[in-house]
């Protein structure tokens, strides 16, 4: 499906492809700009007011934009009508790219689980009890390491999901949404139905399932290829391991 403007924003689109007219000149046969800040803000704009219809990474739907941008600019076509045709020629060729394989792994607050591998839509997911499988486990271990990031809280459960997507950033957004629906169902499970919180209360978490502190994306291999294949969180803390009931389990 195409690229559409959201539902009464179409107005806004006049008002940036006018201001880029003002800050976008031709320099050595390269389009250049007078203002980075002002640049930056209609690549923002464009990014809020835009629907992609596909779940892409921001970086990715950046370098749509960008593509586009640059385009309409070098053939002096920026109008509206210009710039959605070259939105969605950007993306086409974005979705032609051939799909890659990708592993994210992470883990979460939780033991016994009675199932080791979900399908949801384009990603598999899978749960192990204590390590993540070779050589997934020692390659991650490794990378921490490395890195001087914290290893794993040993029983916590570990979770792979197994994704196809065109580049790791959008395996990345499209892996850590799956996990976040999966730790939201359990939480819906696990959770009191009301809770009043007051005193020392207040500072914890009132979802019971936590992730780990450290997702980490690999490659077929099992390899984490460098620092922009892993996210953490800053305001981890270890929570409390939960169990589940036999009549939760069915």
């Amino acid at each position: 499906m195409p690229i559409t403007i959201k539902s009464g924003k179409k107005q806004n689109i006049s008002a940036i492809l006018k201001k880029l007219k003002t800050i976008a000149f031709l320099e050595d046969e390269r389009i250049s700009f007078t203002n980075a800040f002002d640049y930056e803000h209609i690549n923002w704009m464009l990014l809020s007011i835009l629907d992609f219809k596909v779940n892409l990474s921001p970086s990715s739907k950046r370098k749509i934009i960008t593509s586009a941008i640059n385009e309409i600019l070098e053939n002096n076509q920026v109008d509206s009508e210009n710039l959605m045709l070259k939105l969605n020629s950007s993306l086409n060729q974005h979705l032609k790219k051939k799909e890659r394989t990708f592993f994210l792994l992470g883990s979460i607050s939780i033991q016994n689980i009675p199932l080791r591998k979900i399908r949801f839509k384009n990603t598999i997911i899978r749960i192990y009890k204590s390590t993540f499988p070779k050589p997934f486990n020692s390659n991650r271990k490794l990378f921490l390491d490395q890195n001087k990031l914290e290893n794993d809280v040993s029983n916590y459960s570990k979770v792979v999901l197994e994704i196809r997507s065109k580049n790791y950033q959008d395996a990345f957004l499209d892996g850590i949404e799956k996990f976040e629906i999966l730790r939201s169902l359990l939480c819906l499970i696990l959770n009191k139905g009301a809770e009043i919180r007051y005193g020392i209360n207040q500072e914890r978490p009132i979802n019971l399932i936590r992730s780990g502190k450290v997702f980490t994306l690999h490659t077929e291999d099992g390899n984490c290829p460098g620092e922009n294949y892993y996210w953490t969180s800053d305001n981890y803390s270890d929570s409390k391991i939960q169990y589940l009931k036999n009549s939760k389990k069915k």
